[in-house]
């Protein structure tokens, strides 16, 4: 219920959430206040204000019981985000490191919330610690490279890219960022292995398939453009964004 919720028109999500935090199931209030914490919203009742309060708290608790758990630590630090407590955020994240030195979860969140306090070289140092112990590092190389875009330091950021869409070939959102990076640097022709290589663990995914149709279409490969364009459409039919796409490229190639 609270993931069919995105779904619906934004001035009824709130009425919809707040009655879900008296639903039966303890996962989907504490969802609902989550998502309820994500929107801030101003025109809570004051009843419906001390619910959410006695909800969080009660999230709150179930992971404080399993704090001797890192995704336990996770799911508090995030709470705590939030919640704008930031020194609680960063004690449970450091945490969950501690726990799973192994594990990506802890490095990347505390990486981010150091970037919202604008402590990008602490979180650089983090990530890179990460590197050195986690077993599975893609995530931690996607997380780094952003932090080095942001640093303009571009060279090494798209070596990280790379790294990570190897490391996790069907991760769509590794090849999309890594064949988007490639285009910006003018090399359309590693972009396009990049995203293709992508599309073949994802062929339903819009990125993917609207960066190939723009690509294809900016390298005068119209042909290819519209093949792209026409997945699109086929998958997404009501975007009229896709539609206009294809009828631009079918001008183009008239």
């Amino acid at each position: 219920a609270v993931e069919a919720s995105r779904a619906v028109p934004s001035e009824t999500i709130e009425n919809i959430l707040v009655m879900l935090l008296n639903d039966s199931i303890r996962l989907t209030r504490a969802q609902s206040a989550y998502r309820l914490l994500e929107n801030r919203p101003v025109s809570m009742k004051p009843q419906e204000t001390q619910k959410l309060a006695r909800v969080i708290q009660e999230y709150e608790h179930s992971q404080l019981i399993n704090a001797d758990y890192p995704m336990s630590n996770i799911n508090l630090g995030n709470l705590y985000v939030l919640g704008h407590r930031t020194a609680e955020a960063e004690n449970a994240f450091r945490k969950a490191i501690e726990q799973g030195p192994q594990l990506p979860f802890g490095y990347i969140n505390l990486a981010d919330l150091y970037r919202q306090q604008k402590r990008e070289q602490e979180g650089e140092d983090i990530l890179r610690a990460g590197l050195e112990k986690v077993t599975d590092p893609a995530s931690i190389h996607h997380a780094l490279a952003l932090l080095l875009v942001r640093k303009g330091e571009n060279a090494e950021a798209n070596d990280h890219l790379q790294k990570a869409a190897n490391l996790e070939p069907g991760n769509a959102q590794y090849a999309y960022t890594y064949g988007i990076a490639l285009f910006s640097r003018n090399d359309g022709a590693g972009a396009i292995r990049a995203l293709e290589a992508g599309l073949r663990s994802s062929p339903y995914d819009e990125n993917l398939l609207y960066s190939l149709s723009t690509i294809y279409r900016d390298i005068g490969q119209t042909d290819k453009a519209i093949f792209f364009a026409r997945q699109l459409r086929k998958y997404y039919p009501r975007n009229s964004t896709y539609q206009q796409l294809e009828s631009s490229l079918q001008n183009i190639s008239r």
